[in-house]
């Protein structure tokens, strides 16, 4: 699938050259606001750079997700009781 990446970051778009875990907080603002864009792979310029283990990332982000969300509902179904 050919995706055409933006040229500049804005308030619903990020650019990021490598995957890090703390980007997740970024998702769930995403989530939480009018949604936007991640592009993983991309230098702050716009200039796309590509990444290794592409698949194995496209795996591990919604797992790390869900495994985030379901520590957030044990830790809230406690504070329920």
């Amino acid at each position: 699938m050919l995706i055409k990446n933006p040229k500049y970051e804005s308030h619903r778009t990020e650019f990021k050259s490598v995957w890090k875990d703390e980007y997740l907080k970024q998702i769930c603002g995403f989530a939480n606001a009018d949604g936007g864009k991640l592009y993983i792979g991309i230098e702050d310029n716009g200039d796309v750079i590509g990444l290794k283990h592409s698949k194995k990332l496209l795996e591990d982000i919604p797992n790390k997700i869900v495994s985030l969300l379901s520590r957030t509902d044990r830790h809230n179904d406690k504070n329920l009781r």
